[in-house]
């Protein structure tokens, strides 16, 4: 049953680093100063660091039972986990409201490219700082 899992884990994991490096690479690409186009690139490496980092982590610790003596490998795989899904839910909450400010405020110009880059940087931070506890 582990070997199921593992292989999906890690097809999922190729798939996901496949795929973000794509939208990665399209959205740098694009010269247009849309606060879309830079939410939907930090979720974009987000994900990157889901795939490529968590993901085989979580392969590692549940072939050993979630046992390992390297202190600073399972600080190192709890801080991922409870640092980037956190921060993809709530870069996606921000990506929902800039869609809505878009779509049904049309004129009020809320959500700049200046703010959009200080609501990540604080979403980020937020993020970052709910993970520490849990390290710990």
């Amino acid at each position: 049953m582990l070997e199921r899992v593992n292989s999906f884990l890690t097809m999922v994991s190729l798939v996901g680093i496949i795929g973000n490096l794509i939208v990665i690479s399209v959205y740098t690409r694009k010269r247009d100063r849309q606060t879309s186009t830079f939410f939907i690139l930090i979720l974009a490496f987000s994900d990157l660091i889901v795939c490529s980092v968590l993901i085989p982590m979580t392969i590692y610790f549940e072939n050993v039972s979630f046992r390992t003596s390297n202190l600073l490998l399972c600080k190192t795989y709890f801080f991922v986990t409870t640092s980037t899904v956190p921060a993809s839910c709530l870069l996606m909450t921000a990506i929902a409201f800039d869609r809505y400010f878009c779509i049904c405020m049309v004129n009020r110009n809320i959500m700049t490219p200046f703010r959009a880059k200080i609501v990540c940087a604080i979403l980020l931070f937020v993020s970052g700082m709910l993970s520490v506890i849990p390290t710990l």
